[in-house]
């Protein structure tokens, strides 16, 4: 039976909550996915869910996962603040990703640091958006002689 993404998810969520650490090498057969690789079931884990897992490669340069015992009781006895926390690092995660498209972009259309300032205002004067952005152009063009903003 092929499980979806959110059943090998809860599966893999229990383990982890019972302070397991596993790889794709060592699976356990209830999380064991045909069309979901574990990292994506990890991420549905993180990005949706709002778990923190800790991940490493190991010496065969495969990822492992597990939860740290601090936040495995962070789940249990402060679910809501850690779910808080978890979900504006993602979205934090979210804009940053976003800001380094934007300049990827820029830096395409050759758009200088004044034009990539106008353009962050015309998309999101007043937000965390555009902070982050002018932020990471400060850093890209601020080696090439001045701030953004």
């Amino acid at each position: 039976m092929t499980k979806t993404k959110h059943q090998a998810a809860n599966a893999a969520l229990t383990h982890l909550l019972n302070g397991e650490r596993f790889s794709r090498l060592n699976l356990p057969a209830d999380v064991g996915t045909v069309n979901s690789s574990l990292h994506s079931v990890i991420s549905t884990i993180q990005n949706k869910y709002f778990v923190p897992i800790c991940s490493e490669y190991n010496v065969h340069n495969v990822c492992e996962y597990w939860m740290d015992e601090e936040e495995i009781d962070r789940f249990y006895n402060d679910r809501e603040a850690q779910r808080e926390e978890i979900q504006h690092e993602v979205h934090l995660r979210s804009i940053q990703r976003e800001a380094k498209g934007l300049l990827r972009l820029a830096e395409k259309l050759a758009i200088n640091s004044d034009g990539l300032n106008l353009v962050i205002q015309q998309l999101d004067g007043k937000g965390k958006f555009a902070e982050l952005v002018i932020q990471a152009a400060n850093d890209s063009f601020g080696s090439n002689g001045g701030d953004v903003a």
